[in-house]
């Protein structure tokens, strides 16, 4: 009871802890037993003195007193051992708490300890997985562009002779033949462009390029291309083109054409009458920037339950009927990933019998300024060209057929073979134009290029024009022509026009001769 009574007789002090709290109480309850003690060697010296001076007549009550006072002392000492009990407890429970707090903060170090060591080597673990998946996907890159290299090497030497070949003096049965040869290396190139476009998606090499475009005018590109296989079907093949969208607009030209050029191909495949439709249309009112592409026909028509599977990679649709008309079955698939890319969703509406509308959105901001005026394509074309030109060519079928197609323009020739050879030619002959091939034994391309710009630029020269040549697959092997000192770039395999468009800027002049 004591106890109890000093307990909550002593002042609440929040900013104590309680083991501060506790030692105070042992320090209190110290001081009452030794206050009980003193009160009973007190009580035990007035016994004694009251025994002296009382007579005996007095016994019974000093009796009674003694026992009172026995009495009292008794209970003062029950009370101080119950004190020192509590004490004792207290003590024991106070250590009992510290020895739990110091193995709990044990444990949380060691804890601790542990999850940095797991964070450590997980965040390690992370690292070398991104570190192995970017080391694959160069590895991919490298394998792809390689690969577009060795592919269309050969296909330009097949398809620059076989346009070669077409402009000669032929037979009707001849040059049927060599219409055919054309179409197939036309279709074969086909295949092979979808496969390394897939195989560019798959590996992140896909890049887009924001620049002005006319999309009424793309549309109308591609309806223009497919008009003489709508002819030849007897298919109506129309553009509905919103005049609303005449101005110009931000967005990647290239890739909206490829992504339209699938879907008009593959209707066209898929339609042997009635009609195919391409439509541009703004969505929303006039301030809107999303625009809708849809390609319609009247053709067979697909399952609705082939919707989503038409998108998947080498695959078409489960249909007998569809099977005949061979394809890599990546169009779509091609397609929807450029849709998505360009920030829209391509998706089909369509049911067995009742033809298919193939339907996507794009965000096109307006452009800030309407782009020039591109020069006279037909005066272009047909303007004489002058002067010399090396060219650059370790395949020897490219060297014949790029030698051929230049002298047609009236263009002097003179060819080398490797970077290191067309150094030696540049060191002693003046040349109005290179056209440089970009892999080469000995010395590529990019190498000999930047030589000749140190040379140039050690000497003082003018900056002589050199255009790429070059059959890879990437954005970026464009972008490494430029950084090397290109000033353009032509993709293999290219045709007479796409050859003279390349180096007409450089040549078309008079004053280009040398």
């Amino acid at each position: 009871m004591a106890a109890k009574t000093f307990a909550a007789d002593a002042p609440a002090d929040p900013d104590r802890s309680k083991a501060a709290i506790v030692l105070d109480e042992l320090a209190a309850l110290r001081l009452e037993i030794e206050h009980t003690r003193v009160t009973l060697a007190w009580l035990q010296d007035s016994v004694a003195h009251a025994e002296r001076e009382l007579n005996c007549d007095h016994d019974t009550d000093l009796r009674e007193a003694n026992e009172l006072l026995v009495l009292s002392a008794l209970r003062a000492q029950s009370d101080a051992e119950m004190l020192a009990q509590a004490n004792d407890d207290a003590a024991q429970s106070f250590e009992i708490r510290r020895q739990k707090e110091l193995r709990a903060g044990e444990s949380l170090a060691a804890l601790n300890a542990g999850l940095e060591q797991r964070v450590i080597a997980r965040t390690r673990d992370l690292e070398l997985a991104r570190d192995a998946a970017l080391a694959a996907v160069r590895a991919k890159e490298q394998f792809l562009s390689s690969m577009s290299h060795e592919i269309r090497t050969p296909m330009n030497g097949m398809l620059g002779a076989l346009e070669l070949l077409a402009n000669t003096e032929l037979n009707p049965r001849q040059a049927e033949y060599i219409g055919v040869a054309t179409l197939s290396g036309e279709a074969l190139l086909a295949v092979i462009n979808e496969v390394l476009d897939f195989a560019k998606i798959d590996a992140g090499g896909l890049r887009l390029v924001e620049e002005p475009i006319d999309v009424n005018a793309i549309a109308r590109s591609v309806t223009t291309l497919f008009s003489a296989a709508a002819q030849r079907k007897a298919i109506e093949l129309r553009l509905d083109a919103d005049p609303a969208l005449s101005g110009w607009h931000m967005g990647d030209a290239l890739r909206l054409r490829q992504v339209l050029l699938n879907l008009v191909g593959n209707a066209m495949k898929f339609t042997h009458d009635g009609a195919l439709v391409v439509r541009t249309r703004r969505v929303g009112d006039a301030a809107s920037r999303r625009i809708a592409f849809e390609v319609s026909d009247s053709g067979m028509g697909i399952d609705p339950s082939q919707h989503e599977r038409i998108f998947e990679a080498f695959v078409q649709a489960d249909d007998p009927a569809r099977r005949p008309q061979g394809g890599t079955g990546l169009g779509l698939s091609i397609s929807r990933a450029l849709v998505r890319a360009m920030g829209g969703e391509l998706a089909v509406t369509s049911a067995l019998g009742e033809g298919a509308t193939f339907r996507f959105e794009l965000a096109l901001r307006d452009a800030p300024a309407q782009p020039a005026a591109p020069a006279d394509a037909t005066a272009a074309s047909t303007a004489p060209l002058h002067g010399r030109v090396l060219l650059v060519e370790d395949n020897s079928v490219n060297r014949l057929v790029g030698t051929a197609m230049l002298e047609a323009f009236g263009l002097e020739v003179i060819v080398a073979e490797d970077g290191e050879e067309a150094l030696a030619r540049l060191a002693d002959t003046a040349f109005a134009l290179v056209l440089m091939d970009c892999q080469m034994p000995v010395m590529d391309g990019y190498e000999a290029t930047q030589r000749l710009r140190e040379s140039e630029r050690l000497a003082g020269r003018a900056r002589l024009p050199v255009v790429a040549l070059t059959a890879n697959a990437f954005s970026s092997d464009v972008e490494r022509c430029l950084a090397a000192g290109m000033d353009a770039h032509l993709g293999k395999p290219y045709s007479i026009g796409a050859l003279r468009a390349a180096i007409a800027p450089w040549l078309a002049a008079p004053g280009a001769d040398t």
